[in-house]
């Protein structure tokens, strides 16, 4: 009997032994294991992002190499997500690197005679000047240059059939330096360029900088006695501005008026109100899209001006945007005669926003209507009279209002 209990005894103590040597063991593994980041709670990303989730987390767990930061997997994502809207006028401008540097809203170009635009990878071309470079070359609003040649690259396939151009423009997939910002460097003096218009094949034109010439600025003159002829070459606060002083410089008020929207790129929707206001009072357009569909109707500021008697707006494809607003306002509310070529056909509104990073979106936002409703839906807004011609648009102006005035003395 006490051999069972001495047996027993033994057994119980080796148990002790060793559950404490577990015990030991269990937290010493505790306190000299190294330390390991807090595993994050599995916050489920929406079904849209699934998969950007999953390609994410299987980079950042089985990739060999150095993994990007996330600030360049977040911009990338970014450009992708505004690429994909497929929208020619939506952009995104990274905050570090060439991107930086470029512009939102249109810039001229004067050493080339171009107004231009930042596209993703390219640059469309809103208005071409008549005096410039870039008159002596076939491009014409809406072209997209699409890449820079170097001598060595004078055969570039991308100047091949029609077919063949989508699949093969340079540059168009990736450029290491935007090409806007390629066209604005002053080292490049001859600039042998790739360009693909909105229907048809991809071409070559070489401009060679000229020295810059100054800005257009508003201007008003006389080109006959009771004729006012007002020069606008972009819709911003600057040309508000100008437009003012211009106007309180005229010894008086023309019953004529011809107002030359020529190869105005468009550019800020605030300014057109006190632009307007000049001319017409009223609805300026409508702006419809965005959740609440329809947006408020722009209204021109009324500045005690009287509408003249007679009206004529000068329009080529270079009128764009807000310009095309403009000349539409002043048909419909002013009675205005449209002068010249059909126009660019741009009735997206799009604003800017600097993002948290100081990247910028430029979106599309809405699109506008004419002040009776009637939208852009293809082409530009047609002229009542078509003319091709630059010098032949004035004369057509100026032989209009004589018309209208000699009607007018007939039957006051």
């Amino acid at each position: 009997m006490m051999g069972a209990l001495r047996w027993l005894a033994v057994g119980l103590m080796g148990v002790a032994l060793v559950g404490a040597a577990w015990v030991l063991g269990f937290v010493v593994a505790e306190r000299t294991r190294p330390e390991l980041a807090p595993v994050p709670q599995n916050v489920e990303a929406p079904e849209a992002f699934r998969l950007f989730d999953e390609v994410w987390s299987y980079v950042d767990r089985e990739y060999y190499g150095d993994r990007p930061a996330a600030a360049t997997i977040s911009r990338g994502a970014a450009r992708g997500l505004i690429a994909g809207l497929d929208d020619p006028w939506s952009v995104f401008l990274a905050s570090e690197g060439p991107e930086a540097e470029l512009p939102t809203e249109p810039l001229l170009m004067d050493d080339l005679g171009l107004w231009v635009l930042a596209v993703p990878n390219g640059a469309r071309v809103l208005a071409v000047l008549p005096d410039g470079p870039a008159a002596e070359t076939d491009l014409a609003p809406g072209d997209e240059i699409v890449a820079l040649r170097a001598d060595e690259d004078a055969d570039d396939p991308a100047l091949a059939a029609a077919d063949e151009a989508e699949e093969q423009r340079p540059g168009h997939e990736a450029a290491s330096v935007p090409i806007l910002a390629q066209l604005r460097d002053p080292e490049r003096t001859v600039l042998d360029l790739v360009a693909v218009p909105a229907d048809g094949p991809a071409f070559g034109a070489v401009l060679t900088r000229t020295a810059r010439a100054d800005l257009p600025d508003v201007s008003a003159s006389a080109p006959e006695d009771g004729v006012a002829l007002v020069r606008i070459p972009s819709i911003d606060a600057a040309a508000a501005d100008a437009l003012e002083a211009a106007l309180a410089g005229s010894p008086e008020r023309a019953e004529s008026w011809i107002i030359d929207l020529r190869d105005n790129p468009g550019g800020d929707p605030a300014a057109l109100p006190a632009i307007a206001g000049h001319f017409v009072v009223g609805d300026l357009y409508a702006a419809v899209g965005g959740e609440d569909g329809d947006a408020p109707r722009m209204v021109a500021a009324d500045d005690g001006r009287s509408t003249p008697r007679r009206l004529v707006v000068l329009v080529n494809a270079g009128t764009v945007g807000e310009a095309e607003i403009l000349a539409a306002a002043l048909r419909e509310r002013a009675g205005a005669l449209l002068v010249g070529e059909t126009t660019y056909g741009r009735d997206a509104l799009y604003e800017t926003r600097v993002l948290a990073d100081g990247s910028r979106v430029r979106l599309t936002i809405a699109h506008w209507t004419t002040p009776d409703g009637t939208r852009l839906t293809e082409g530009g807004l047609v002229p009542d009279r078509a003319v091709a011609e630059r010098d032949a648009q004035l004369a057509e102006a100026l032989a209009a209002v004589r018309t209208d005035a000699q009607a007018a003395r007939e039957d006051p």
